[in-house]
């Protein structure tokens, strides 16, 4: 009896480890599922990041290329403006240049026209300096010693002008004030 308690403990203990071979064969075959459906995921799951790397990429190239275009439109642009600012500054340059010289044209003209007047009044003032040595008879060669005296006479001093002296330049001269000699005393009228 002792062999048949052990036969059927035998038995009984087989056939709990029968059923945990089962139950364990059970979990590793539905391990082994999980398993292959983690790696199948896996593997879908690289795709897509695969997938999504090459969708950045050619969003990246896109943005890239938008911002050359973006660039070149921008520079085309500037430069369209450069160009206008360039030719409206050559234009106002022109101008004023041109009313420049036109201002310069007429200031040589009219210091033109000083000149002539002074130099006309100049050379009367030395003819009627040379018809009053006429006048009073001096001959040619003592003539060329005299030297015709400035226009502006000297200037007074700041004391003569404090006193109150009165002095008249030869600018300011008449024919009635001209003299033929100025270190003589005598005074000679002069016939206009």
């Amino acid at each position: 009896m002792r062999a048949q308690l052990y036969i059927g403990d035998l038995d009984k203990r087989t056939k709990l480890q029968q059923q945990k071979v089962e139950l364990y064969s059970g979990q590793a075959n539905e391990y082994k599922k999980q398993l292959e459906e983690s790696e199948l995921e896996r593997g879908k799951q690289a795709e897509q990041m695969a997938n999504l790397n090459e969708l950045v990429q050619k969003l990246q190239d896109a943005a890239e290329q938008a911002r050359a275009e973006g660039k070149k439109e921008m520079d085309k642009e500037m430069e369209k403006e450069m160009e206008k600012e360039k030719k409206k500054a050559f234009e106002e340059g022109y101008a004023q240049g041109y009313v420049k010289a036109e201002d310069d044209m007429v200031d040589q003209l009219e210091a033109a026209e000083a000149n002539f007047k002074a130099q006309q009044h100049s050379e009367s003032y030395v003819l009627r300096y040379n018809k009053a040595l006429d006048n009073i008879g001096v001959d040619y060669a003592k003539r060329t010693s005299i030297e015709v005296p400035p226009l502006a006479g000297p200037e007074p001093s700041v004391a003569d002008q404090a006193k109150g002296a009165n002095y008249e330049t030869n600018a300011d001269a008449t024919p009635d004030s001209l003299t033929a000699d100025p270190t003589t005393t005598s005074t000679t009228s002069l016939e206009a």
